[in-house]
């Protein structure tokens, strides 16, 4: 017999992944602009086939970053979570998720926090218990003003916690 319950879906993390959509969305345009206007500018003159090659590496590299950008974020699932930044990507079963904290950001964006920014920038650092021990993965993709960084933390946490306590509920209802 057919089981007629329907599994939840992969949900995403408001705004988790906002600042990396604004921030290369920006970087982009001023990139492009700058590209084209030493390709196309005022000189007047038609741009060379080395030139072109550039503007065409360049465009597509920018369109690489914006399209990334859209992918980095949080995703919980009834049984894992999926968590990408902008060079790595984990998943890890709800179960094996301890917590997850707002720590400062320190990267190329404020040098390694050189100017003090950390105070209001914030990534976040996932702590996992695998099956080869503990883990810490920082994602620096994840970037947030502190408020913001807090709030998502916080439903990241309620959220996981919700959906380890849903699967252990419906194990000991299979069980009995």
């Amino acid at each position: 017999m057919a089981s007629n319950v329907v599994e939840p879906r992969w949900s995403h993390v408001r705004a988790t992944g906002r600042f990396a959509r604004v921030l290369s969305g920006c970087v982009s345009i001023v990139m492009f602009g700058a590209v084209s206007n030493g390709v196309f500018g005022l000189g007047g003159g038609r741009p060379s086939q080395g030139e072109l090659l550039l503007w065409g590496v360049v465009t597509a590299g920018l369109a690489l970053i914006g399209v990334r950008s859209f992918m980095i974020g949080v995703w919980i699932g009834p049984t894992q979570t999926r968590v990408r930044g902008w060079l790595i990507s984990i998943r890890f079963d709800n179960q094996e998720f301890r917590r997850v904290s707002s720590v400062g950001y320190s990267g190329l964006l404020n040098e390694g926090n050189l100017d003090g920014s950390a105070r209001h920038l914030k990534a976040m650092l996932f702590h996992v218990q695998e099956t080869r021990g503990p883990r810490q993965y920082y994602f620096a993709g994840l970037i947030a003003f502190k408020k913001t960084s807090e709030r998502q933390v916080s439903e990241i946490e309620q959220r996981i916690v919700a959906a380890q306590q849903h699967a252990t509920s419906s194990r000991d209802s299979r069980a009995r």
